[in-house]
């Protein structure tokens, strides 16, 4: 959105440009952005690739201070959101964080997992950019592991814990049932005659992953923390990253120990009205593991909850805001297992044409109680 009077204020040419060049250096982004282009490639994992992507931020920073004065609402606000965005992504790099790229969650290695299983494979130019991918995992993780390399020579580490989830998703990813090997093997059926191809590639990506791993391992390991905390330095910086504010630790803690305590009661009423003689624990404990609460399979699991988003924007949409209908349809998936536990939103693609969708990582179940899911 832009200001509906006068010319058309420069910060948006600017943000524009920025968003392009930004996908260009990083094709992962672009990917779940939805940005068309780079599904082919991983972009430059290596330390040479992390100052590429500091240079960009700086000369976009210094570009958008040249820029004049905004007046209108709209104008000032894109200026901001492209401002704070910089600032934030500038901080990290002022602080060394992609040289501390290691995490079960958070970084390169489940990114690059998550990037192969979002990613459209229906027409041939998409097969073959996410084919193109999987041919070139095995450099994209050495470029991943040189940067982190020149962390752990300077002293930058993560806690040990961190560094064994890596490792194991390594492995996890291109095991015989896992995220990368199912997906080869689903493009192999739908289109045989990229078999070949696919067969070498995965046999690539677990060779690479292996040496990536055994390297976590033997020489990334033993200087790792012992200590899971990150200390609170850093963890304010990341709280500033997601919230955009600055987080009173002592206050926030305060608050949510007084919510967990509120939840608790009202967890505890609810229990009564399940079983009147039975405890929290005891409740909560039944709701985990008898078969009547819980679906019978990941199938099942996943049409369930696709029906409950259905339901749930249904019921919405038009009594509590207005859910535009290019963006109504939402996909309910599964991530094969070896992938770390939870569940998380990839938003629409820029131009709407994959819809939002939510992954639920399950691990190997096959009973999934509900309770902890809904």
């Amino acid at each position: 959105m832009c200001s509906s009077q006068g010319p058309r204020h420069p910060v948006y040419d600017l943000s524009d440009r920025f968003v392009d060049e930004a996908a260009a250096t990083s094709p992962m982004l672009a990917t779940f952005a939805g940005v068309r282009g780079h599904d082919d490639r991983w972009g430059d994992l290596s330390p040479a690739g992390v100052v590429e992507r500091a240079e960009l931020l700086q000369r976009t920073r210094q570009q958008l201070e040249a820029l004049p004065a905004t007046v209108g609402r709209w104008d000032t606000v894109a200026s901001r959101v492209l401002r704070e965005h910089l600032d934030v992504e500038l901080d990290d790099h002022a602080n060394d964080e992609p040289y501390l790229d290691v995490a079960h969650l958070g970084s390169t290695v489940p990114a690059m997992r998550a990037t192969l299983e979002a990613q459209r494979i229906g027409t041939e130019e998409e097969c073959d950019g996410w084919l193109r991918r999987l041919e070139t995992y095995g450099a994209a993780l050495e470029g991943w592991r040189t940067t982190i390399d020149v962390g752990r020579q300077r002293g930058l580490v993560v806690a040990g814990r961190q560094v064994d989830s890596v490792a194991e998703q390594l492995r996890s990813a291109v095991a015989d049932h896992g995220s990368l090997t199912t997906r080869a093997g689903e493009l192999a059926r739908d289109r045989p005659s990229l078999a070949g191809r696919l067969d070498a590639a995965i046999a690539d990506a677990r060779e690479a992953s292996e040496a990536s791993a055994t390297w976590l391992e033997r020489s990334y390991r033993p200087q790792a923390r012992d200590q899971d905390g990150v200390g609170a330095e850093r963890y304010l910086r990341h709280a500033r990253r997601e919230l955009r504010t600055e987080l009173d630790p002592a206050e926030a803690s305060a608050w949510a120990w007084d919510r967990i305590g509120e939840l608790w009661s009202r967890a505890e009423r609810t229990a009564r009205t399940l079983d009147p003689d039975a405890s929290l624990a005891e409740v909560m404990h039944r709701l985990k593991t008898d078969p009547a609460f819980a679906a019978p399979s990941p199938a099942a699991f996943r049409d369930l909850m696709q029906q409950r988003q259905d339901r749930a924007l249904k019921t919405l949409d038009g009594e509590h805001f207005e859910v535009p209908g290019a963006i109504r349809a939402v996909e309910v998936s599964l991530v094969a297992p070896g992938a770390p536990l939870g569940a998380w939103y990839v938003s629409p693609s820029e131009d709407l044409q994959r819809p939002g969708s939510i992954w639920w990582s399950l691990g190997d179940r096959q009973q999934i109680p509900l309770y902890e899911e809904v």
